[in-house]
């Protein structure tokens, strides 16, 4: 009998479900999560579709999902697990600066935030505390988002800050490449209503062109998988 197997015996093994598009991140932190005695990797997605079919075989207790999936959003599996399997926590995992996304998280069921340029140790402490019902932020973020849910006086947000969560979701998909008619066939929405959004996200941007848009979300895109 392993020594894992063994040390488990007496304490609950946290099953995860790992959700992330890059599969040389995704091994990564599935190699720095198998050295732990009390987790469990029991499945691995690349998009929302699998993620989905794998928790009705998996039956994790935390899903750990990257926020900007290639083809599809974080955040919207995010809010669909939280729906559909109340009962799985879930971590957010993300390259992206944490004051962008970390309210986002939240407020889409999400009950932590650990940005993948943390070391290893962060991410498993921040494992147990989820699977725990704990909630992981910095104290400085956990302050930012409660001054911003109880208070309407908070200082307006700018620049990429400013757009909805659906507007950040067509930016992203912008900076990945995809036109409009494939951001509107990949989000089942009329063409028109994303055009409407490109307005409205080059107006918060202070942006005049198309061109520009998509010159700075391919930008913005490449910095934060860097």
């Amino acid at each position: 009998m392993s020594d894992k197997r063994t040390l488990t015996m007496d304490k609950r093994t946290i099953r995860i479900l790992l959700v992330d598009d890059h599969p040389v991140l995704r091994r990564g932190v599935r190699d720095t999560l198998a050295a732990e005695m009390d987790i469990e990797v029991c499945a691995e997605a690349g998009d929302a579709a699998s993620a989905l079919k794998a928790l009705e075989s998996c039956h994790p207790d935390v899903a750990v999902v990257d926020i900007s999936l290639e083809r599809d959003s974080g955040l919207e599996l995010m809010r669909t697990i939280r729906t559909q399997y109340p009962e799985v926590k879930i971590l957010a995992l993300s390259m992206h600066d944490d004051s962008l996304y970390a309210e986002r998280v939240i407020r889409v069921g999400a009950l932590g935030y650990v940005n993948k340029s943390q070391p290893g140790d962060v991410l498993i402490k921040a494992l147990r505390k989820v699977a725990d019902g704990e909630m992981v932020l910095s104290p400085d973020l956990t302050d930012q988002i409660v001054k911003r849910v109880v208070s309407v006086d908070g200082p307006p947000r700018t620049g990429i800050a400013s757009l909805s969560d659906r507007e950040l979701q067509i930016f992203e998909f912008i900076g990945r490449g995809l036109v409009v008619r494939e951001i509107a066939e990949q989000l089942c929405i009329s063409i028109k209503t994303v055009e409407s959004h490109v307005e409205h996200i080059k107006t918060k941007l202070g942006m005049k062109s198309s061109r520009e848009l998509v010159r700075r979300a391919a930008l913005w895109i490449e910095g934060n998988m860097a």
